[in-house]
């Protein structure tokens, strides 16, 4: 079990400096693009493509890393409601099961739209990039809130008595 939460821990770590790079460089290439635009009257053609798809990914990668450290407000309002510990372990294991469920539901769809033969055949206009990189932002976030709800509930149940870790 310790080697597993070891690799969830480096899975995590990846995960949040992974996006503070793509913010990063999103936050450099906004800054650059106001300068071209409004000194010299120029633009990159690919820019506003490249920070959409990088926000596409934050946005999938960063929801399976919110909810990793719990940093989903919906789930901790229901929890933080119940004053009753063995309620509170009753309900996050319900809601971690729900997560896991509809991310592999939606995962498994993702990797399907992702091997269409359409999505594979397409590039995108700027950038000229598969549109299967694009795509892939969907499972990838949808599996890695599998993996770190399966963690949740494993933690949840090793838990000696009722408590529940808000």
């Amino acid at each position: 079990m310790k080697y597993i939460k070891k690799v969830l821990d480096a899975i995590y770590i990846a995960v949040r400096y992974a996006l503070a790079a793509i913010l990063g460089f999103a936050i450099i290439l906004t800054f650059v693009e106001v300068i071209r635009r409004y000194l010299f009257g120029k633009s990159f053609v690919w820019s506003e493509e490249l920070m959409r798809y990088l926000f596409v990914y934050v946005g999938f990668i960063g929801g399976a890393a919110a909810f990793r450290e719990k940093g989903l407000a919906c789930f901790d309002l229901v929890t933080k409601k119940i004053s009753s510990p063995k309620a509170r372990k009753i309900i996050s294991l319900v809601i971690d099961l729900g997560v896991i469920g509809f991310s592999l539901y939606m995962g498994i769809k993702g990797v399907q739209v992702v091997g269409l033969p359409s999505i594979a055949r397409q590039t995108s206009a700027g950038l000229n990039l598969p549109m299967p990189v694009v795509y892939a932002a969907i499972p990838i976030g949808f599996f890695l809130m599998v993996l770190f709800g399966i963690e949740n509930i494993v933690t949840i149940l090793s838990r000696n008595g009722d408590e529940v870790e808000d």
